[in-house]
């Protein structure tokens, strides 16, 4: 008869095994699930950053042909108020609108230069994270006055 030996019934034993497996894989989920939801606001951010660009431009050009010129400053206070509302909600404190006038080598046409920038809000003050800064850079080209 070959004794036995304490350990080989330790061993067997696979009451708690459940538990241990969850300890160990829990926090690994949990951290896959944050980078998710961070990448999701993030690309919503992205998307809301470009359709505001387009909806100035979009309101530039409109303006423009029923013969309201607007100045550089104008179209960037278009900007800030598109971004301020829904259905972008965007922080003031956090979006910044530029817009410069450029050559076009074009007669008759006048091009604007938008930029703007929005920092997107950590979400994760554990993992201490900062999304990049989104940039998106549109032209608006208008008629000029006749």
């Amino acid at each position: 008869m070959t004794p036995r030996l304490p350990y080989r019934e330790v061993f067997k034993d696979r009451d708690g095994a459940a538990a241990i497996e969850f300890a160990l894989l829990a926090p690994v989920v949990i951290v896959m699930l944050l980078g998710v939801l961070m990448i999701g606001l993030y690309m919503q951010d992205y998307n809301s950053v470009r359709s505001i660009a387009f909806d100035v431009e979009r309101y530039t050009v409109v303006e423009y042909q029923k013969n309201n010129n607007m100045l550089p400053a104008q179209i960037t206070q278009v900007a800030y108020a598109i971004g301020r509302q829904s259905p972008y909600n965007f922080d003031s404190d956090r979006l910044y609108a530029l817009v410069e006038e450029e050559p076009t080598g074009v007669t008759g046409a006048k091009k604007y230069l938008l930029t703007l920038s929005y920092t997107p809000a950590e979400i994760s003050a554990i993992m201490k994270i900062q999304p990049p800064t989104i940039t998106q850079t549109q032209s608006i080209i208008v008629p000029t006055a006749s």
